[in-house]
């Protein structure tokens, strides 16, 4: 638990580390820019700065950009522009729009909204790469078995394997949902967080925005910044910091956010032990 928590501690300028600018160049943190978005991988991180990125491990995003959002997968990490456009790394990549508005990487399938449609690549196991089809779809996110976007009017679709009815979506309006290890949960426009198929725990109760998952288990962002968590907690990836964030991001078995401090912290395994 103590090098857990030093390798939070250490995120903000940690030495394992590798720093990307458009020309190569290593930048100082001061010269990076505050953190703009995080993604975390099966056993990695990125963080995306103002001017440039960082990745730990073996880790890394396609150099030469800056990012506004950033996920990655088992085998690569994606990132969307400030302009729209979609870079990724990962398996059978080329098949991946050139545009997006959201992106999420799964182990081996990556899922886009691109002009609302979802678009997928990759391997179709469980038959990830065949989302809904139709537009307005506004957020979504893949997981180790399903698929699931929430529209414009807050409908959740899910899809992938049914073990466990996983793709028996419940009705309402949502604005976010996550999902993984056959279990689903989302975020309700009242912030209430309603889950679904093969549960791994209670939500909690409150008022949430956003929602993330990790393997068999899951954390969500309150209105107030805090996050809670629940589920597996063997790498305290259900225990975390009692910071404020701005934005929260699991994989894995561990979560990444950055805090309202413009800091990034981190909790549970997200790789390099030196994180």
């Amino acid at each position: 638990m103590l090098l857990l928590a030093l390798g939070c501690l250490l995120l903000a300028e940690p030495p394992t580390l590798v720093a990307d600018t458009a020309a190569g160049e290593t930048l100082s943190d001061a010269e990076l820019g505050a953190p703009v978005a995080v993604g975390v991988g099966v056993w990695d991180v990125c963080v995306a700065y103002e001017h440039g990125s960082r990745c730990n491990g073996t880790a890394e995003l396609p150099p030469g950009h800056t990012y506004v959002q950033v996920d990655g997968g088992l085998t690569g990490y994606c990132g969307i522009t400030s302009e729209g456009e979609l870079y990724c790394n990962t398996d059978a990549a080329v098949d991946a729009p050139a545009s997006a508005e959201r992106v999420s990487v799964g182990e081996f399938t990556g899922v886009a909204i691109d002009n609302g449609e979802l678009r997928a690549w990759g391997d179709n196991d469980y038959r990830l790469a065949d989302p809904p089809s139709g537009t307005g779809w506004s957020s979504v996110a893949l997981g180790t078995y399903n698929g699931c976007a929430v529209a414009e009017d807050g409908e959740v679709r899910c899809w992938g394997e049914d073990g466990f009815d996983v793709t028996d979506e419940p009705r309402g309006e949502f604005v976010s949902v996550a999902t993984a290890d056959f279990t689903a949960c989302a975020v309700g426009e009242d912030g209430d967080i309603t889950c679904w198929g093969s549960t791994d725990g209670r939500p909690p109760g409150g008022s949430f925005v956003s929602i993330t998952a990790g393997h068999y288990h899951y954390c969500a962002l309150a209105e107030t910044g805090s996050v809670e968590c629940w589920g597996d907690d063997d790498d305290q990836q259900s225990s975390p910091p009692s910071d404020h964030f701005e934005q929260i991001d699991c994989h894995g078995y561990g979560c990444c956010g950055i805090t309202d401090a413009a800091e990034v912290a981190c909790w549970g395994d997200v790789g390099d032990e030196n994180f």
